[in-house]
């Protein structure tokens, strides 16, 4: 199950086959009143929700900004209800100063996560292992996360039910590069070698800009010459990710709050069934993660994971995930939600309706 999938009548499937990107059905609380996809996105009250009274709100009115800096502005001036920019922590406790809003704060369950084809200089353990010991988590938590943040292994940390203890992650992940620089040499590439890193253009998220760079510096310590090429999110996911259309790509991984989708990128069939993006193939880890998907029992689940998890990281591939931090969420004090801050981010309270039939706000 996954929160962002709707469930949708057949008969609307049959009869918008070129598929709903232009049109909106479903059972939501809300009913599409106009669609500007680069201006605005305006919802109107279904009046006749299965949960009525609910929704509370009568519109929803979503504005498209798409320049990070401006829409934070747009916020703070009061032309926005919620935050809708990417917050960092000195923004968000710049925002905590004031009485006017609220401010909630939980670990993200966005991982950045370094993608490499399993083809020549790639397909190497030496070359992957080089790459990985040459990553300085720390120094990502510190420059990029100001000094917060988790280790992360195939599973994100905040799946804390699932994922490999830090202690355990923090004692694998060591920053050697001598031994890099032993394993490239021995890998046939003393002096390194140059290679391209496709990542998409993200306007609003300057922060993945960010971390490519400072990937792309860690890297360089060891000979490994990283050309960054920013490409459009679309044409990135279509054209690049998707049919594996790249020897190195970044892309932080979707904030999954599940462990199967996470280990899916490791399965040879991929996420799609059809195979993964990355060439990766290993018929023991394929075991692992289809017998964990058939476990009905929890803790037996829960080990078959971990052993997962302990088979991928000394694979150094074919996806390196490195530290992600905590996510921060505003919002002015009229705005009232029924959300409570947990490990997996904010989730819903156990009584609340689907997304946005209990938000409501004063009379202001």
């Amino acid at each position: 199950a996954n929160s962002t999938w709707a469930i949708i009548p057949a008969k609307v499937m049959e009869a918008y086959p070129a598929g709903l990107s232009q049109r909106a059905f479903g059972s939501g609380p809300f009913m599409m009143e106009e669609f500007r996809g680069s201006e605005r996105i305006v919802l109107k009250r279904h009046p006749n929700y299965f949960l009525n009274p609910r929704p509370w709100l009568d519109e929803y009115r979503i504005i498209v900004i798409t320049e990070g800096s401006s829409l934070l502005a747009a916020f703070r001036s009061g032309q926005h209800d919620v935050n809708g920019a990417f917050l960092s922590k000195a923004d968000a406790e710049l925002l905590m100063e004031s009485d006017d809003y609220i401010v909630d704060k939980f670990p993200s369950l966005f991982y950045p996560v370094i993608h490499m084809k399993m083809r020549p200089p790639f397909n190497d353990i030496r070359v992957r292992e080089a790459i990985d010991l040459a990553l300085d988590r720390d120094d990502f938590i510190n420059v990029i996360w100001s000094g917060e943040g988790l280790y992360n292994g195939p599973i994100q940390a905040p799946q804390v039910k699932w994922a490999l203890p830090q202690e355990e992650l923090r004692a694998f992940y060591r920053h050697d590069l001598a031994r890099a620089k032993q394993l490239l040499t021995e890998a046939g590439f003393p002096d390194g070698f140059k290679t391209k890193m496709k990542l998409p253009q993200l306007p609003g998220a300057a922060v993945v800009g960010d971390m490519a760079v400072l990937i792309k510096e860690h890297l360089g310590r060891v000979g490994i010459d990283v050309e960054l090429d920013e490409v459009e999110l679309g044409a990135f996911i279509t054209s690049t990710i998707l049919p594996g259309n790249f020897d190195l790509a970044f892309f932080p991984n979707l904030p999954y709050a599940e462990p199967d989708r996470p280990l899916s990128f490791y399965h040879s069939l991929g996420v799609t069934g059809t195979g993964n993006w990355t060439n990766y193939t290993n018929p023991e880890l394929d075991k692992l993660i289809d017998a964990q998907a058939e476990e009905y029992d929890v803790e037996k689940r829960r080990e078959i994971i971990l052993q997962a998890q302990r088979m991928i990281l000394p694979e150094h591939g074919p996806q390196l995930t490195l530290p992600s931090s905590f996510a921060y969420a505003a919002r002015w004090k009229h705005v009232h939600v029924a959300t409570a801050v947990t490990s997996l981010g904010l989730e819903p309270l156990p009584d609340a309706g689907p997304f946005g039939a209990d938000v409501w706000v004063d009379n202001v």
